[in-house]
């Protein structure tokens, strides 16, 4: 296992945003920089077609079949040895994974690179529109660079990634994609300093009020698409009225959940929202005073899987997908604050409630300017 560090800034010109700009529902999150983590991963499937042969023999069963095509890809995944992933979940999310897959996997080393998921695209499209060597996976929770761009990535289907298939057929429309799949579901939250707060709100809502209203800070949707996705399903549940009062309600506005936890785990205010629990995580296993609270209407991102149509490691690539897929990849990324969304057997792992809705990146770009305008922010 190698482990390495980089940094990455996007090249000039390259489909970035910044605070005033909402560029294809990218996040834009420039207090947060890449950090990349090496290690091992997986193995992937394939189905065959099977025949029966002119001697007589009767034709192979297709689950033969299917578990030949399997040993055919890992084979090829094993010669390739390598494959390289980016990925917007969290490092320890990354870590689990990966240390999952070395059990199964030792002779595939993957090349994983953290980044959030604007710089992940914003990366992504510059070393595909220069047609550099590039991510052979991406893991992204905006979904708007898959859905924009086709041809960059492989058709997504049961032939490529079997485990497709155990996604339950309620939620297939939800999350498969014609070029990705949807790993996980992560509810958005609003995470309290139980010393500054002592009854959790229970829905959305309840931020414009006392205890709440003006002792909190709230996400700048310039900052992040799915801040601004999130603030775009707010104001389709509760009206622009919502936003304004939300707005004006005296509390502060923050660029990045990964450091704004840490000053509201020190008191610096009482709580902040919306963002995924993972962000606080960490600081929550330490003994920090906070509580990620999931409120109503419930609201959420998914991390996003794609393969590169032009992948370096084609085969390792397919391995990789299908492992984030099965049940012990899944079981290694899930926890209370990631919810599966195909196995209801995982210890401390919630299955996806059937009334969450996931935000929509389309819309928070095509609201973008009203939605900035409602907050006050200029």
């Amino acid at each position: 296992m190698r482990i390495r560090a980089d940094r990455f800034r996007a090249p000039t010109g390259s489909p970035r945003n910044s605070r005033n700009n909402s560029l294809k529902g990218t996040e834009m999150n420039r207090t947060l920089r890449t950090r990349s983590v090496a290690v091992l991963v997986l193995a992937g499937a394939l189905g065959l077609t099977a025949c029966a042969s002119n001697s007589g023999t009767p034709a192979a069963s297709s689950s033969a079949t299917a578990s030949t095509g399997w040993a055919k890809v890992v084979a090829e995944a094993n010669q390739e040895g390598s494959v390289t992933f980016y990925s917007s979940a969290a490092d320890p999310s990354n870590a689990a994974l990966v240390t999952a897959f070395n059990k199964e996997y030792p002779n595939i080393q993957v090349q994983v690179t953290r980044l959030i998921s604007g710089d992940l695209t914003s990366r992504f499209s510059s070393e595909k529109e220069a047609g550099a060597p590039s991510a052979d996976v991406v893991q992204v929770a905006d979904n708007v660079m898959l859905t924009a761009h086709p041809e960059w990535f492989t058709k997504m289907n049961t032939t490529l990634v079997p485990n497709i298939a155990k996604v339950p057929a309620a939620q297939t429309s939800k999350i498969v994609g014609p070029d990705y799949v949807s790993a996980t579901i992560a509810p958005f939250t609003i995470t309290i300093n139980t010393n500054l707060v002592k009854k959790a709100p229970t829905t959305w809502k309840d931020l414009l009020n006392a205890p709440y209203a003006g002792k909190g800070s709230l996400a700048d949707p310039r900052s992040a698409s799915s801040f601004m996705a999130t603030y775009a399903m707010l104001r389709a549940q509760y009206g622009d009225s919502f936003l304004k009062k939300l707005g004006t309600s005296g509390d502060s506005f923050y660029t990045a959940s990964a450091t704004q936890a840490p000053l509201v785990a020190a008191g610096s205010t009482g709580y902040f929202a919306p963002s995924a629990g993972d962000n606080s995580a960490a600081l929550r296993s330490q003994g920090a005073p906070l509580k990620a609270v999931i409120v109503t209407p419930i609201l959420a991102l998914t991390q996003n899987i794609g393969i590169n149509s032009k992948a370096q490691h084609p085969a390792a690539a397919r391995v990789l997908a299908n492992f984030i897929l099965s049940h012990d990849g899944q079981a290694a990324i899930c926890s209370p604050d990631i919810r599966t969304i195909m196995y209801s057997d995982i210890a401390n792992c919630p299955v996806a409630d059937s009334k969450t809705t996931i935000v929509d990146y389309a819309k928070g770009t095509a609201e973008a300017s009203q939605i900035v305008s409602l907050l006050g922010l200029h």
